[in-house]
């Protein structure tokens, strides 16, 4: 039999007969046969190893009785079950045409020499599918069931196949540009569960990376199944939160001289209500707090920096006081 299957045991019953035998040597046990002649079953259950039943002794109790010492057994062979395992997965869906990207494999890991195997799903059996593994391709929970060539036996295993996007797209902003640790903040579309990396170091869950250095840096967005990855670079710049033109050689002057090296056009400075009150390249000698010769009020001034990155024109806007 195989593993976790019920079996009998059958004992040439006599009738009025009182049967003595052991089970894999154990304690003595009897049983009455009272058949009318026939065959007696002896239910035993269910096994989960190998057991053999020793006939003892046979005592009749009829008219004739007597007893007599007889040799004799029956092995009950447990054989195992195939062992076997599935894991849960995703395939990769084009989330713009929904089309299969990447399907996923069940593997069961068997010989297919040892065993024979059939898959199924929702819809019941899948036709001409033997293999020890399966190429799933949509959504759904799936099932094999393998039996041993040799001993018969069975066992089955099931797996549930989900799905996985990658983003179409992402955003960023940057925040904090004049403090010690500017902040980026990574907005992917669709909306969805994605991981996020930072100049290829490892990938997080959460989309906002602080005490970033400034510089060109690496952002990539991908969904946690891997189907497809989005790269896109940001700058990261490092500028004077504030200047002083008093006249005092100490901060009299507002640059952004590290920035020279970026192919660029212009830096244009504006205040409060959008009027421009500088234009000047990084390469400059800086603007002075003035327009016109007449000093300005000291207050928050925004600026923008037109520059072009792997040959695309970009724009950086931010405030200084």
């Amino acid at each position: 039999i195989c593993e976790g299957e019920s079996t009998q045991v059958i004992f040439n019953g006599t009738p009025l007969a009182v049967v003595v035998y052991t089970i894999n040597g154990g304690t003595p046990e009897t049983i009455t046969l009272d058949v009318n002649g026939g065959d007696t079953i002896l239910p035993t259950g269910t096994l989960t190893e190998t057991t053999v039943y020793e006939l003892v002794s046979v005592t009749y109790t009829g008219v004739d009785a007597c007893s007599q010492n007889l040799t004799g057994s029956a092995t009950v062979t447990v054989n195992p079950l195939p062992t076997v395992s599935l894991e849960d997965g995703f395939i990769c869906i084009d989330p713009v045409t929904l089309a299969v990207t990447r399907t996923y494999t069940l593997e069961t890991g068997l010989n297919e020499a040892e065993f024979t195997f059939e898959w199924f799903d929702e819809n019941g059996v899948i036709a001409n599918q033997s293999n020890s593994f399966y190429e799933a391709s949509a959504v759904g929970q799936y099932g094999v069931t393998i039996t041993d060539i040799i001993t018969g036996c069975q066992a089955s295993a099931f797996a549930d196949v989900d799905s996985s996007s990658p983003p179409t797209d992402f955003t960023y902003t940057v925040n904090g540009f004049f403090a010690d640790n500017p902040t980026v903040v990574i907005t992917a579309t669709p909306i969805g569960q994605y991981e996020y990396q930072l100049d290829y170091g490892p990938f997080q869950e959460s989309n906002v990376f602080d005490n970033i250095e400034a510089g060109p840096h690496t952002i990539t967005v991908r969904d946690p199944e891997a189907c497809d990855v989005l790269t896109k670079d940001v700058l990261i710049i490092d500028y004077p939160k504030y200047f002083t033109p008093n006249g005092d050689g100490i901060n009299d002057t507002w640059n952004i001289p590290e920035i020279n090296t970026v192919s660029m056009t212009k830096i244009y400075i504006f205040d409060r209500f959008g009027k421009l009150i500088k234009e000047m390249t990084a390469s400059g000698s800086g603007w002075d707090g003035t327009y016109n010769g007449q000093e300005l009020p000291a207050t928050d001034y925004w600026f923008t920096i037109n520059y072009q990155e792997v040959g695309i024109n970009k724009e950086f806007r931010a405030h200084f006081s």
